[in-house]
């Protein structure tokens, strides 16, 4: 069933994730949205659902009515999320500080095409990706190179 799902949908499932993008306001995604459309345009990424998320001051979070982001975007058309339940934009936006607004997309990782396309070849399949936090990268780096230099 796998490759048919993908054959009529042309969407690669097991290339699909979500991202939680945090933004101090709601004006920055004037910013953010453009930029993710870039990425869709390169043919870097699919974005199959996106929705904005706020987290007041108090932790409380509430999804900014269609009307404000589209206004905020500068379009008269804004289609609300479809793939993303209540329930997921409730956990994704629990990862925003408090006082901010996020971005949360659900994108296929079309750069990873041939990737997957050579694994399937052979039976084999990406099952698994996690994003690795920052600081531990940083912090990696740093052991790896002390000095500072190349």
């Amino acid at each position: 069933m796998g490759e048919i799902t993908r054959q009529l949908s042309g969407i690669d499932c097991d290339l699909v994730e979500y991202l939680v993008v945090a933004l101090p306001d709601l004006e920055a995604l004037a910013t953010a949205v453009p930029a993710m459309c870039q990425l869709e345009g390169s043919g870097a990424l699919r974005i199959l659902d996106w929705v904005v998320v706020e987290r007041d001051a108090e932790g409380v979070t509430q999804v900014p009515s269609v009307d404000l982001v589209a206004a905020v975007l500068h379009v008269d058309v804004f289609d609300p999320p479809s793939l993303l339940s209540d329930r997921d934009v409730a956990v994704a936006a629990e990862m925003l500080p408090p006082g901010s607004h996020g971005l949360v997309v659900v994108a296929e990782d079309r750069w990873a095409h041939p990737l997957a396309d050579g694994l399937s070849s052979v039976g084999g399949r990406i099952i698994a990706g996690e994003r690795i936090p920052r600081d531990r990268v940083e912090e990696a780096l740093i052991r790896r190179n002390p000095a500072g230099g190349a």
